[in-house]
C-alpha cells in the first residue's frame, strides 16, 4: 500500500509539474509582461529573476530528495541533514560539474565514516582563492568554510576538523615540494585547487608532470585519503571577449588534470563547466559579475565562492546517496588495498621532500643579507614575508645541505634538486643572477622578475647544485631591467630528492603567460601546434644539450677562481646588454 502510495504521489508531481511547465510555455511575452507589472515588479528584474529560477520549476518532478525519500526510514534520517543546504546554481549546470566521479571508493568510505561518527580531518591545498581571496569573511564565506561548516553540519555526530593549506600566489610546483607544511599526515579528505594558478596553456606537459607528482604524494599518505580535484578558472577565463587577455573555454590546464584524475581515480569537479554558460552565454539572466570580482574577474567573490562550494556539496551529496543506495563493501576494499598505478608520464616518480622553508621560515637558511629586508607585503590572514632588495649588487646567501640520502636511482645522481621561490609582476621588477657562491656547484642562471601580463605570481628557478654539506647559494641583484627598477623578491626555497627524467632549468615556467600577451600578435610564435612544435625544437633542444653539459660536467661556480671568472663573465654580459 505504502508504495503504490509512493508512486502515485511521484506521479501526481510530474503531472503537475509538466502541466505548469505547459501552461507557462504557452504564455505569450506579453502575458508575461502583464503579470511582472501586476507583481508591481520591474519586467527587467524580474525576467531575470524568473529566468533563475525557472531550472527549479522544470525539476520538480525529480531530485535528489525524492530519491533519497524511496529509502529506509532510518537511512532517509541519517542523510536528512544533508539536504539542509539552498544552491544558487541551476541543476543543469551541477551537474555538468561532475566531469568524473569513477568508484569513489575512497570519499565513499570518508562518508562512511562520518556516518558512524568518526573523527574526520578535511584539508584543501591551492592557491589565493581558496585561501578565501575576496570573500568577505576569510573563514565564513569563503567555499572551503561553506563546505566545511556544511559537513559539520550534515555529520553532527562526527568531529570534523579542517585545514586551509593554500599559500596565495602558489602553483602546484610549490605545493609538490612543501606538502607537509599544509597538510595533516592522517587527512582524511583532501581538496586539491591548482588550475588558476597554473595558467592557461593547455599545451604545457612539464606542469602535467608536476601535478602528477603532487597528485601522487597526497594519495600515498598514510590514511590513503580520498582526493577531490576543485578545478576552478585561469586568469581571463571571465574576460569580456573584446579584451585582448580573453581565453578561451579551452585555454586550461583542468583537460591535462583530467587524464590524471581519471587515471588515479580521484574525483574531478570542474567550476569551469558550472558557471561557464551563465556567465559566457548569460543563461538564467547570470553575468560574470555576479561570481568575479570586478577588479580582476579571476577572484571570485561570496556569490563566486558559494557557487563553487555549490559544486563540491552536490558532488558529496551525490556521493552519501550513492553510498546509501549501493552500500561500502567488498568492492571498495578491493579498490582501496590495490596499490598505486606507475605513474601516468613514465618515470615520473615522486621524490622525497628534504626541505620546505617558505615566508617566516625562509629566514633559518639565510646566512647574508647584504641591502636586502625581511618584510611582509600582505597582511592579516594573507601574509607574504620574503627578502626584497631595490638595488644593485644586493647578495643575499642561502646555505644548505645537499646531500642525498637516497639511494634511489635518478638521473640527478650526485645532485640535489633546489627550488627558489620568487616573485614577477608587472612593475618595479628587475633581474637577479642565481648561482653556487661557495661549497657546491651548480650552472648558474640570470633571472628577470618583470612581466606585462597584469599578475603577481610566484614563480620557482631550479638548481642543480652538486652534494655538500654546506652548499652557499646566491642572489645577486643586476643592473639591467626591464621595468626601470630594480625590486627582486625571493621568498622561500624548496629541496628534494627528485628521482624522474626531467632536468629543465625552470620546471614551472610560465610560457602561458606569454601566450595571452600574443593573442592578437601576427608575429607571436605559436604555443602549439605542428609549427610550434617545429619552431620550439631547436631552442628547447639547445636548452636541454646545455642544461645536460651542465648535470654530466658539473659546471658551475664551486671554487673563488671559478666565482671570479663567472662573476667576470657576468659582468661583460650586462654590459653588453645595457650598450656599454
Amino acid at each position: 500500500m505504502a508504495t503504490s502510495l509512493k508512486a502515485l504521489t511521484l506521479l501526481l508531481v510530474v503531472v503537475v509539474s509538466s502541466s505548469l511547465v505547459l501552461l507557462l510555455s504557452s504564455l505569450s511575452g506579453e502575458q508575461l509582461s502583464a503579470y511582472q507589472l501586476h507583481l508591481t515588479v520591474t519586467k527587467e528584474t524580474l525576467n531575470r529573476g524568473w529566468q533563475r529560477n525557472f531550472h527549479r520549476l522544470a525539476g520538480m518532478h525529480w531530485d535528489i530528495r525524492h530519491a533519497a525519500g524511496m529509502l529506509p526510514n532510518e537511512t532517509r534520517s541519517q542523510l536528512a541533514p544533508l539536504w539542509n543546504y539552498t544552491f544558487t546554481l541551476p541543476q543543469p549546470q551541477l551537474q555538468r560539474s561532475l566531469v568524473y566521479i569513477g568508484p569513489n571508493h575512497r570519499l565513499r568510505r570518508v562518508l562512511l565514516g562520518l556516518q558512524q561518527g568518526q573523527p574526520t580531518k578535511v584539508g584543501v591545498i591551492g592557491g589565493s582563492i581558496s585561501h578565501g581571496a575576496s570573500a568577505s569573511k576569510i573563514g565564513q564565506t569563503d567555499w572551503f568554510s561553506l563546505v566545511g561548516n556544511f559537513m559539520v553540519n550534515s555529520y553532527p555526530q562526527a568531529k570534523v576538523t579542517l585545514r586551509n593549506g593554500c599559500l596565495p600566489a602558489t602553483p602546484s610546483a610549490l605545493m609538490e615540494m612543501c606538502l607537509e607544511q599544509s597538510v595533516d599526515s592522517d587527512v582524511d579528505l583532501l581538496f586539491i585547487e591548482y588550475v588558476a594558478n597554473d595558467g592557461a596553456n593547455r599545451f604545457d606537459e612539464t606542469k602535467a608532470k608536476v601535478y602528477e607528482r603532487l597528485l601522487r604524494k597526497t594519495l600515498t599518505q598514510p590514511k590513503k585519503p580520498a582526493v577531490l580535484l576543485v578545478q576552478l578558472m585561469p586568469k581571463g577565463a571571465a574576460f569580456s571577449p573584446s579584451n585582448k587577455e580573453k581565453v578561451h573555454y579551452f585555454h586550461t590546464l583542468e583537460d591535462n588534470y583530467g587524464a590524471l584524475a581519471q587515471y588515479y581515480d580521484a574525483p574531478w569537479l570542474s567550476w569551469r563547466n558550472s558557471v561557464w554558460r551563465l556567465g559566457e552565454l548569460h543563461r538564467y539572466g547570470y553575468n560574470w559579475t555576479d561570481f568575479m570580482w570586478n577588479k580582476d574577474f579571476m577572484h571570485p567573490i561570496d556569490a563566486g565562492h558559494k557557487a563553487i562550494a555549490d559544486v563540491v556539496v552536490y558532488a558529496i551529496q551525490q556521493s552519501a546517496l550513492q553510498l546509501a543506495m549501493s552500500p561500502y563493501g567488498v568492492p571498495d576494499l578491493d579498490l582501496l588495498l590495490e596499490p598505486l598505478p606507475a605513474p601516468m608520464f613514465p618515470g615520473n616518480y615522486e621524490g622525497k621532500n628534504r626541505l620546505c622553508v617558505y615566508g617566516e621560515a625562509f629566514r633559518s637558511t639565510v646566512v647574508n643579507a647584504s641591502g636586502w629586508s625581511f618584510i611582509d607585503e600582505g597582511g592579516p590572514g594573507k601574509r607574504k614575508w620574503g627578502y626584497i632588495a631595490t638595488k644593485p649588487d644586493s647578495l643575499l646567501s642561502i646555505k644548505l645541505d645537499t646531500r642525498r640520502t637516497s639511494s634511489t636511482p635518478s638521473a640527478l645522481a650526485g645532485r640535489m634538486n633546489v627550488m627558489l621561490s620568487y616573485l614577477r609582476s608587472y612593475e618595479n621588477m628587475g633581474s637577479a643572477w642565481v648561482f653556487c657562491l661557495a661549497g657546491c656547484k651548480c650552472a648558474s642562471q640570470t633571472i628577470n622578475a618583470h612581466h606585462s601580463l597584469r599578475q603577481s605570481t610566484v614563480f620557482l628557478a631550479r638548481l642543480l647544485p652538486t652534494e655538500h654539506a654546506e652548499c652557499v647559494i646566491g642572489v645577486k641583484v643586476l643592473r639591467n631591467t626591464t621595468s626601470g627598477k630594480h625590486k627582486f623578491k625571493v621568498n622561500g626555497l624548496m629541496m628534494n630528492e627528485y628521482t624522474g627524467s626531467d632536468v629543465a632549468t625552470r620546471v614551472h615556467e610560465e610560457r602561458w603567460l606569454h601566450q595571452m600577451l600574443s593573442i592578437n600578435d601576427p608575429n607571436a610564435v605559436p604555443q602549439g601546434g605542428a609549427r610550434a612544435k617545429a619552431q620550439a625544437k631547436p631552442a628547447a633542444a639547445a636548452a636541454a644539450k646545455q642544461e645536460a653539459a651542465a648535470v654530466t660536467a658539473g659546471r658551475g661556480v664551486g671554487s673563488s677562481a671559478g666565482q671570479a671568472l663567472q662573476h667576470k663573465r657576468q659582468q661583460q654580459q650586462q654590459q653588453s646588454q645595457q650598450g656599454g
